[in-house]
């Protein structure tokens, strides 16, 4: 257990110190994709399911997509994207809209855990 003035320092140290990360690979991967190929494959996927094939969903639906995409997603990535997802009034998501952000909120994630692997085994 984690006491609450570690983990505001934890914190504060990740958002002030800009922590270069050494990323495995050339560093511009999220599940060993680049970001056009995860955004035209997320693309593909969503638009299958889109019943009405107009470029919305609805937000549960966009969630359901994400979980069934075999896109080695992580239960953290699919919270992320649909916790992120500009959602309009009547609860639909523009999802052409979405896969040009999941890329940019996915690999910060990423370098989020790999800092938080460092922290954990006191490297940083």
């Amino acid at each position: 257990v984690v006491s609450t003035q570690s983990t505001w320092d934890y914190i504060f140290y990740f958002l002030s110190s800009n922590y270069r990360f050494q990323a495995k690979g050339d560093g511009h991967t999220v599940h060993g994709l680049d970001h056009e190929e995860l955004s035209k494959r997320l693309l593909s996927v969503l638009r299958q399911n889109d019943p009405n094939k107009n470029g919305r969903m609805l937000l549960e639906d966009y969630h359901d997509c994400l979980r069934k995409a075999p896109l080695q997603l992580t239960l953290r990535d699919i919270t992320l994207l649909t916790a992120e997802a500009v959602v309009s009034g009547d609860n639909y998501v523009r999802y052409e809209v979405e896969t040009g952000r999941a890329f940019p909120l996915l690999e910060y994630a990423q370098k989020f855990e790999s800092f938080h692997a460092l922290w954990e085994a006191g490297i940083v």
